[in-house]
Parts: structure tokens; sequence; C-alpha cells
């Protein structure tokens, strides 16, 4: 999975349009092992610092749970969601939507 690239689309490509005084957050439903992760962590990092959040929903045990922390907006714990399998994903999706919408004012990218 190359989240780095991913990360490096939405942050060039998906909200340089967004409307002002939108939150921008990207939900990436992840395996937490991406291809490269030195790439990863500097795209999250230039992804955060152009004011984009960014959520995790992690899927299986095989986690690299470091990488997956250092991807995620601060606090790490607040903006990762697990689930066992692809299958579950429907089961966060009510506590997804409770933890991004605090404002009737956001704008949500989900990268698959």
């Amino acid at each position: 999975m190359d989240t780095g690239a991913a990360l490096r689309y939405v942050r060039t490509n998906v909200f340089t349009n967004a409307r002002t005084g939108v939150s921008r957050i990207a939900i990436i439903i992840t395996n937490g092992n991406s291809i490269n992760v030195m790439l990863t962590q500097e795209e999250a990092d230039l992804t955060r610092r152009a004011g984009i959040s960014i959520m995790a929903i992690a899927v299986g045990n095989w986690l690299n749970i470091h990488e997956l922390m250092g991807l995620v907006s601060y606090p790490g714990n607040m903006n990762t969601l697990r689930v066992a399998n692809y299958e579950t994903l429907g089961n966060v999706s009510r506590t997804c939507q409770n933890s991004i919408c605090g404002s009737e004012y956001t704008s949500i990218i989900t990268l698959l």
C-alpha cells in the first residue's frame, strides 16, 4: 500500500479547493504497513502542516502500530479506530462520524 503517495495526492489535489472555514480531514483505511515507511511519515507531516487532520481506521491484527501512530493527527489514540477485517468496517461508521462531525462544516475524504 503506497500510503505516502495517497497522502501526497490528497494534500496537493483534493483539499486545494476546499472552502474556507471547513475542517479538512482525511480518513485512511489501512492495514498499517505502507510500502515506504519514511516517505509515508514525511507525507503525513506535510499533510498535517497543510492543515489537514489525519484519522486512520486500522484493519486486521498485523499492524505496525508505531507507523500508524506517526501517521495520524494528535492525539493518536483519538484519531485511530481498529476493526478485525474489512467486512466489519461498517461497525465503526457511527463512531467515526461522531469523532469527526463536531462541526457541521466538515469536509471528509476517505482513501481506500
